[in-house]
């Protein structure tokens, strides 16, 4: 069997622009962050990828958020996985990426960044969704600076 297929190498790997074709989907990706007593937290997350820097806004309750002004170390997978339902000639790609994080609490770039993910995962917002959108908690800007990127395309040879 050839392994190639079935694990990420450099003759499946993703070039620069694949990459972000692939990341500006509105795919949700999975944000990995470390809870205080070592074990791993990992929750679906929404996001923006521009110029090479994730974008996450984050409750300010939420515990990933926590654990990342404590460590600021995370990782991040955008994944899709069709052969459950294509089988197995299905796509199969993902694009993980590990690194450190800054995190703002300055409400004009938070919801400068949120309004643009917002709108990238629901399309424009009618006057009536707008009350629904609208959440008691403050939020805060995440971005992830990649130091580890790892990808994979099963398509290719």
């Amino acid at each position: 069997m050839d392994n190639s297929r079935w694990t990420a190498t450099h003759t499946n790997a993703m070039g620069e622009a694949e990459m972000g074709r692939f990341l500006a989907a509105p795919t949700v990706a999975r944000l990995a962050t470390y809870r205080r007593d070592g074990f791993i937290h990992l929750t679906p997350v929404w996001f923006l990828f521009e110029e090479g820097l994730f974008y996450f806004t984050l409750g300010e309750r939420r515990r990933h958020l926590r654990n990342l002004k404590r460590d600021p170390r995370a990782t991040v997978l955008v994944d899709v996985d069709r052969r459950p339902d294509t089988g197995l000639r299905g796509e199969v790609r993902a694009v993980m990426c590990c690194g450190n994080v800054q995190i703002s609490a300055d409400p004009d770039r938070v919801n400068s960044i949120a309004a643009r993910i917002d709108s990238r995962y629901l399309g424009a917002l009618s006057p009536e969704d707008g009350d629904v959108a609208l959440s008691p908690e403050t939020y805060e800007l995440v971005v992830l600076t990649p130091v580890t990127v790892l990808t994979w395309d099963f398509s290719k040879p």
